[in-house]
């Protein structure tokens, strides 16, 4: 059975790893983390759903990440958060949504869509399985969407 666990960048850019809860932002975590009240990490909207500029304080959420094996938790990027697909590369890393993917010279990046984990390299989209990662020697995680965007470009050919 896959392992259901999440990670999120901190406001220090640095992977917290756990599981994931959407909460809202209060006065109590302005105290506590003062960085995280920004749009980065938070969402803005009125009570009618209407989404307002990240200088609104009507209601503000986002995602936290509760870290493996603590009783503490943090607030996460809301666009870094990603979840574990199961597999590992060829080195034995876990494989999260937003790692971008070398296999056989061409970068694929990891993405969830339609209820399950895909690998695509822009053009060609695949469902990620062992068949397709893993099992291949070469396959490594060469970056993520969140710290190197460019890696999700193919390399030159030789």
């Amino acid at each position: 059975m896959r392992k259901i666990r999440f990670r999120g960048l901190n406001a220090k850019g640095q992977w917290e790893y756990g599981y994931v809860v959407r909460e809202q932002f209060c006065a109590y975590d302005e105290v506590l983390w003062p960085e995280c009240n920004n749009k980065d990490f938070l969402t803005y909207k009125k009570a009618d759903g209407d989404v307002l500029g990240a200088d609104s304080t009507i209601i503000s959420s986002g995602y936290k990440i509760h870290r493996d094996g603590q009783q503490s938790s943090v607030w996460a990027k809301r666009d870094t958060v990603g979840q574990y697909t199961g597999l590992k590369d060829s080195k034995g890393t876990e494989i999260y949504e937003g790692d971008i993917l070398n296999i056989a010279g061409t970068s694929w990046e990891i993405i969830f869509s339609f209820c399950m984990f895909k690998v695509s390299d822009g053009f060609v989209t695949q469902a990620l399985t062992e068949a397709v990662c893993p099992a291949k020697p070469e396959a490594e995680i060469i970056g993520n969407i969140y710290e190197n965007p460019k890696a999700s470009e193919s390399p030159p050919s030789p």
